[in-house]
């Protein structure tokens, strides 16, 4: 299954500190379905309410695999925020860190100590 990948980091709610970064993987056919629902608008680039869905569908149980793997504490809040593309990633080389729901793959980026 082909996946086409968003690149987030992972903040504190003011944005004053980032934990780490991540890959999402989503299928193709879910990107598709949701460019249906939100067309590119003529000649002025993807719709950003494609990438805010995605961002949204990230499920509460992906959201603690996300906080366990960047060590989170319990009592932090974060937040998900889209950055441009960071390295690439070679999905033939680098397995995902967690498979999450309907065929997401997440690669979870930590911050160099």
């Amino acid at each position: 299954m082909s996946l086409e990948k968003r690149y987030l980091r992972v903040e504190t709610l003011p944005g004053d500190r980032v934990f780490g970064s991540f890959v999402i993987g989503v299928p193709t056919a879910t990107v598709l379905d949701l460019k249906q629902q939100y067309p590119d608008r003529n000649f002025a680039g993807p719709n950003p309410k494609v990438d805010d869905a995605i961002r949204q569908s990230i499920t509460e149980e992906e959201k603690r695999q996300i906080r366990k793997h960047l060590k989170i504490a319990l009592n932090a809040d974060f937040k998900f925020k889209f950055q441009g593309i960071g390295r690439p990633l070679d999905e033939a080389t680098e397995k995902p860190t967690f498979e999450g729901e309907n065929g997401k793959k997440f690669w979870v980026i930590q911050m160099p100590s």
